[in-house]
């Protein structure tokens, strides 16, 4: 919960952030650069946007595969930040169901044996 609060919060900051450029070049060039600002921040907030969702939505299908039952699906991450942490906990989550299965598979067979 802590993680998805710090995106969120990050996301929101981006956006506002974004939002305010074209009001301030207004106020530092005028008119005449207001379109070419609003054209630049919305390519800004698209890139940015883009750099936060694309590695959600890998999470997303991994996620997916997972609750089908697929659990040697692993997300490949290189971040630092909170959607690195949320990867790997994700991989630790699917390791230790993997695990879990496992051995329950063993207890069964082992108990299939002595039958």
């Amino acid at each position: 919960m802590n993680v998805l609060t710090n995106i969120r919060g990050k996301i929101v900051l981006l956006i506002v952030g974004v939002a305010a450029l074209p009001a301030l070049f207004f106020a530092v060039f005028g008119y005449m650069q207001v379109e070419a600002v609003i054209i630049i921040s919305g390519v800004a907030g698209a890139l940015l946007g883009s750099r936060i969702m694309r590695p959600l939505l890998k999470l997303t299908e991994s996620a997916e595969k997972v609750a089908e039952g697929d659990l040697a699906e692993a997300v490949a991450f290189d971040r630092l930040d909170e959607v690195g942490r949320l990867a790997q906990a994700f991989n630790k989550i699917t390791t230790d169901l993997r695990f879990k299965v496992d051995a329950e598979q063993e207890v069964i067979c082992e108990k299939t044996l002595k039958k």
